[in-house]
């Protein structure tokens, strides 16, 4: 499935500029600004978790948000180097036996963009690339059942008999991400652009989870894994010329 939508991704590219190439002289400019994904991940393995847990399931697509910058590399027509990050969560709440439950899931990455432009007049253009970064998906589970006494708590966690109902985890894992991007850049008189596209985020080597202060987590479902793809639009500010 990952190789299958790399190359699609290069196929359509390489389509494209085969049509459109060579239609306008250089593109050139730089500029910075945000940048908001539709993030889609497979949280399946996570929700069956949870369903004994007593909360609603997670939502598999989840909204991001982050900023982009980049610029043209003069000596190489087309090309245009910047960066990214961004990063979104979703949420599921529920109650068992007077105790009120949460499940957060959190995503986000960062990474080095490279593009090829590929103008198709000078009103609209294709751009061609990828990001290589790092990410980083978060699991928190919540349980509690009402405001707590900080002597209690003390007492129910450092006493002899220490037992408490209260349950907080936290499961966090790394990885690096490479992801193919397909984008389609609007100019709006030459001091911004419009930004429309996706991509597909592989992470690469994400099965070192860990918990709460870093303790290494055994026996993680290989279902839960931390590809995600995503559809962006951005407004971009700066100066550029298509």
């Amino acid at each position: 499935m990952r190789l299958l939508t790399i190359a699609a991704t290069f196929a359509l590219a390489s389509a494209t500029f085969g049509q459109f190439g060579g239609m306008i002289d250089r593109p050139m400019g730089a500029g910075a600004g945000y940048v908001g994904q539709w993030i889609g991940v497979d949280v399946d393995a996570i929700n069956d978790e949870l369903a004994a847990f007593g909360v609603d399931d997670l939502s598999s697509g989840f909204y991001g948000s982050g900023g982009t910058g980049m610029a043209y590399i003069g000596s190489l027509k087309g090309l245009r180097v910047g960066g990214v990050f961004v990063s979104g969560g979703t949420s599921s709440t529920g109650a068992v036996n007077n105790y009120d439950r949460e499940a957060r899931y959190e995503y986000g990455f960062g990474g080095l963009t490279l593009e090829y432009t590929l103008p198709v007049s000078r009103s609209v253009a294709f751009s061609i690339g990828a990001t290589i970064g790092y990410g980083g998906s978060t699991l928190e589970i919540f349980s509690n059942n009402g405001p707590y006494n900080w002597e209690t708590e003390w007492a129910q966690t450092l006493g002899t008999n220490a037992s408490t109902d209260n349950i907080y985890r936290k499961f966090e894992c790394s990885y690096w991400t490479l992801a193919p991007t397909l984008n389609v850049d609007i100019p709006l008189y030459s001091l911004a652009y419009l930004r429309l596209g996706g991509g597909y985020n592989l992470a690469l080597a994400d099965d070192d989870w860990e918990a709460d202060n870093g303790v290494r987590v055994k026996n993680m479902p290989n279902d839960i894994n931390n590809d995600a793809y995503y559809i962006q639009a951005g407004l971009i500010v700066g100066f550029f010329l298509f």
